[in-house]
Parts: C-alpha cells; sequence; structure tokens
C-alpha cells in the first residue's frame, strides 16, 4: 500500500493483490526477516506506473534542482548591480 511493490507484481503475475501480501508477510516470517531486504530493493529497482524506477525519478529530481540553482546564480549574477564587474 505504501510503495506499491505488491500491487505492481500482483498485476505483473496477473494474481490479487492480496496473495502477494500474504506471500510476502510468509517469506518475512519463514527467512526471520530478510525478504524485508528484498522488498526494499524492488521498491527501488521496479518501476513506477510511468515506467521509471524510484532512483531515477530521484537522480532526476536532484538535477532539476541543481540546474535550477545554477540559472538562478547565473541570473542574481547577472542582474546584481551591487557587485563591481569583473576585471
Amino acid at each position: 500500500m505504501l510503495s506499491g511493490v505488491s500491487g505492481g507484481i500482483a498485476e505483473y503475475l496477473n494474481v490479487d493483490v492480496t496473495l502477494v501480501r500474504l506471500g510476502w508477510v510468509g517469506l518475512t516470517l519463514i527467512t526471520g526477516g530478510a525478504a524485508m531486504i528484498g522488498y526494499a530493493v524492488a521498491w527501488i529497482v521496479i518501476p513506477e506506473s510511468d515506467g521509471k524506477a524510484v532512483w531515477q525519478n530521484v537522480q532526476q529530481s536532484v538535477n532539476d534542482r541543481q540546474q535550477d540553482t545554477t540559472e538562478n546564480d547565473i541570473a542574481a549574477r547577472i542582474y546584481d548591480d551591487t557587485k563591481p564587474p569583473a576585471a
């Protein structure tokens, strides 16, 4: 429900999402919690509905912020009348 991993796997396998969730719980109990690591990896690797994995979306948002900051910095330098011109 939080990350959509079980829903995505259920949709891919064409089974009920409740069965996939119960499978995760069963695997977690059987493996002593090690299945949660697999779930976390799946959360990062499995693409969202737009086809991009979470790490790609994070990387894109970081790049967008850096570009925005750079553009603002350049604009501030161009239009800042308080600084003397560069020699």
